[in-house]
């Protein structure tokens, strides 16, 4: 276990967290960047997804915490686990749960090829700007997949360049469309469930 100190600085605004701190590098401050804010519409989006307070929600690739804290104020008698290869975004996302006062955050490192998700085990998975760094998609998502309750839903965000490997690795691992919003020019938002 690390023992070195980590100064987090935090500035709550709305239901988001932006840090500065020197455990972030630069790819983990722009991730909190408050212009991720301005393209993605994180509480419009929210809202569109209709997220039950009781949810149990997977942040898959969650870095510093960006969604988890929004995820986790919707879920607020449900539970969020942040997941991500890397432990030090992790850090900052626990920290930050803490300060704000979320006793529903959990936050677990995971290998790059499996999320590390029980069959049946969570309402809605979320993956934001992550699946552009997978080797291979579809089998990917299939793991996503099995890992919905029944009625569960996945969401998936990136950029829009994207949207059409996303959709056809959905459609191989077992996903239909049920919704799809653009927050702005550069991004899509799908929301995924089981095909029947």
């Amino acid at each position: 276990m690390r023992t070195a100190a980590i100064v987090v600085v935090l500035v709550l605004s709305g239901s988001g967290v932006r840090a500065e701190s020197p455990a972030l590098d630069a790819a983990g401050r722009a991730m909190l960047d408050s212009f991720r804010e301005e393209v993605l519409q994180p509480d419009a989006l929210i809202r569109r997804v209709g997220i039950a307070r009781t949810a149990v929600i997977a942040d898959v690739g969650a870095g510093p915490g960006f969604w988890t804290l929004r995820l986790a104020r919707s879920a607020s008698r449900g539970q969020v686990t942040a997941l991500d290869i890397r432990a030090d975004y992790l850090e900052v996302t626990g920290g930050s749960a803490r300060a704000a006062g979320l006793t529903n955050v959990r936050t677990r490192v995971i290998r790059p090829d499996d999320a590390g998700l029980s069959p049946r085990s969570v309402d809605l998975v979320w993956i934001s700007q992550v699946d552009h760094y997978l080797p291979d998609r579809a089998p990917y998502f299939a793991a996503l997949a099995r890992a919905l309750k029944p009625g569960g839903r996945m969401v998936l965000i990136n950029y829009e360049q994207y949207r059409d490997l996303d959709l056809s690795a959905a459609a191989s691992a077992g996903l239909r469309v049920i919704d799809e919003w653009r927050p702005s020019v550069a991004f899509f938002m799908l929301v995924l469930s089981l095909q029947r």
